[in-house]
């Protein structure tokens, strides 16, 4: 009799609940089982208890990213054993293979993508994987028939890296040791990407891989500044790479705070990362002129893509995912809307973000300092190389920005357009304006997504009327003054201007406006061509502004510039 209490005894302190996160977690499945290369032709999961209890599988679930199954009925899960869970169709095939078990309602595994978990009684998700088809990485095997096995059992919750296809002839290993199994390879820590307030009184942050869901809900490693606190915090995805945190107080709309993170840990590794700061804030409604088309390139060398950049221009936090993306048909109507963000992500005031639907195509052929910052966008749509229009638009259908642009626009003797992007001059200057364009700096690779443009200029606009800058500039495509602006501020609209060029004997080489009716503001720009279009010869010329005002008094302006070729 003490003999058999000393072993119930001891059993019982071998059984757990598993409430510890990836104690049992998934270690093969075969999402495409068709066609079949040597496995019954049925999807099916693996489940591997990794810890050193028996652990009671009783009520767990298994789901996908739009189906749950039907209870686990009474199994113990020995330590270090596996379990194969399909459907009751699938069962009979299967059994032979190793232990399995039959769910009511086997969800149904996606063969592109979807996400995997296990769910325990508690309602906790106990280990998630999301794959899609590039897992494969072999278009063959990609075709069907080939399960994916987990790498490194020790790093259960790592990504994609931590997956491939199985090597095995028969296309799996169920009940069986995986084919591909390697202990040596190193991952890398979580880092934090981003953080966003989806209401005034809480902050989401978004990690780069899993993070340890009980370690990350100490309220102590988040800090705000302003007295702000965090009094809560908790992962909210089934991979453990969002963290949501409730505040002490509310957020000011379109303030920016600094979050700081200490002692962020992996859920696969004891180390803890470094800290990290973030800036974060309460987003703003975007409207008109906030956020503007900044850069586009729509002739794209061979092997490249086509890219657009915004930059938001006013002090406003913006959303991106509540910006679409849209190109108008030759009839005016517009063609389909693409979201440029799937979730909420934040563009702080003079910040760019690029977007295409290939951006590794991009970041190969061109400098790209922040790819934080430059996101790919499925759907993207194409930008015609010839001309288009594209518009940019808020989720409540207002338009914030468009430009129809044109080949034509580009720098004249530019020899060859192809792979060379369409830069704005002026933020603040018109869209639809071809002299507020020019073609990106030869000497900054013909391109510059997600960072300042090489053709950027900030004037600085003088008590006067009328100010011309640079005095000496250089159309040669370097970057560096290509342009010469004339800009003006008056205090009365309605009043008219001619602008004239003259070269250094006093003729005429350029008609830049001939009574053309102003604003409160504005500016041309002279790129050094001639009236014909052909570029001057380096020397110095006269500016000669005519203004008129309301009573007809006329005003004259000279500026003397130099052309350096």
């Amino acid at each position: 009799m003490r003999l058999y209490v000393t072993a119930v005894t001891l059993l019982m302190t071998m059984i757990v609940d598993a409430q510890n996160h990836h104690g049992v977690y998934i270690s093969e499945f075969m999402a495409d089982p068709t066609p079949r290369i040597g496995l019954p032709a049925y999807e099916w999961i693996e489940i591997r208890n990794g810890s050193e209890q028996f652990v009671q599988l009783q009520n767990w679930r298994v789901g996908t990213s739009t189906a749950l199954s039907g209870p686990l009925p009474f199994y113990w899960l020995a330590p270090d054993s596996l379990l194969i869970l399909c459907s009751s169709t699938a069962f009979p095939f299967l059994t032979s293979l190793g232990k399995t078990l039959a769910l009511t309602g086997f969800p149904s595994l996606d063969n592109d993508s979807a996400t995997i978990w296990l769910r325990h009684p508690s309602g906790s998700i106990m280990h998630a994987v999301s794959y899609d088809k590039s897992w494969y990485g072999n278009s063959l095997k990609a075709e069907g028939g080939w399960s994916f096995e987990m790498v490194n059992p020790r790093w259960p919750c790592a990504d994609k890296r931590n997956w491939k296809n199985s090597a095995h002839p028969k296309g799996g290993t169920p009940g069986l040791s995986n084919s591909i199994q390697d202990l040596q390879t190193e991952l890398q820590l979580p880092t934090a990407m981003h953080a966003y307030a989806p209401a005034p009184d809480s902050l989401q942050i978004q990690f780069s891989a899993p993070v340890d869901s009980l370690w990350s809900a100490r309220p102590a490693l988040y800090k705000l500044n302003n007295n702000i606190e965090v009094t809560a915090a908790r992962t909210i995805d089934p991979l453990h790479t969002m963290i949501a945190c409730k505040l002490n107080r509310s957020l000011l709309v379109d303030s920016i705070y600094s979050l700081t993170i200490t002692g962020i840990k992996s859920c696969h590794a004891p180390d803890i990362g470094r800290s990290a700061t973030l800036r974060t804030g309460l987003a703003a409604a975007c409207t008109p002129q906030d956020v503007v088309i900044n850069e586009i390139l729509f002739n794209p060398r061979s092997g490249g893509s086509d890219f657009v950049e915004l930059l938001n221009t006013s002090k406003k936090i913006i959303d991106l995912s509540t910006l679409y993306i849209s190109h108008r048909q030759t009839n005016g109507a517009l063609g389909s809307f693409v979201r440029l963000q799937a979730t909420p992500r934040l563009l702080f005031p003079n910040e760019y973000a690029a977007f295409s639907s290939e951006t590794s195509l991009v970041m190969q052929q061109y400098l790209v300092n922040a790819p934080s910052q430059f996101f790919e966008t499925i759907g993207f749509p194409s930008l015609p190389d010839e001309e288009g229009r594209l518009v940019l638009l808020h989720q409540q259908g207002n338009i914030i920005d468009e430009l129809a642009y044109y080949d034509n626009w580009h720098f004249p003797l530019l020899q060859d357009k192809e792979g060379v992007s369409l830069e704005r001059i002026d933020p603040k200057g018109k869209t639809q304006w071809a002299a507020n364009w020019h073609s990106a700096a030869r000497t900054e690779g013909f391109a510059t997504p997600a960072r300042k443009n090489s053709q950027q200029l900030t004037l600085e606009q003088s008590n006067n009327d009328f100010s011309v800058q640079p005095r000496l500039f250089s159309p040669n495509l370097d970057g560096q003054d290509d342009v010469c602006i004339i800009s003006y501020k008056t205090e009365q609209p309605g009043t008219l201007v001619s602008i004239q060029i003259l070269d250094a004997a006093g003729r005429l080489v350029r008609v830049v406006a001939t009574r053309t009716l102003l604003g409160r503001s504005g500016q041309w720009h002279w790129d050094g061509r001639d009236q014909q279009g052909q570029l001057l010869a380096s020397a110095n010329y006269l500016i000669v502004v005519t203004h008129y005002s309301l009573q007809g008094k006329r005003d004259l302006y000279r500026f003397g510039v130099s052309l350096w070729r």
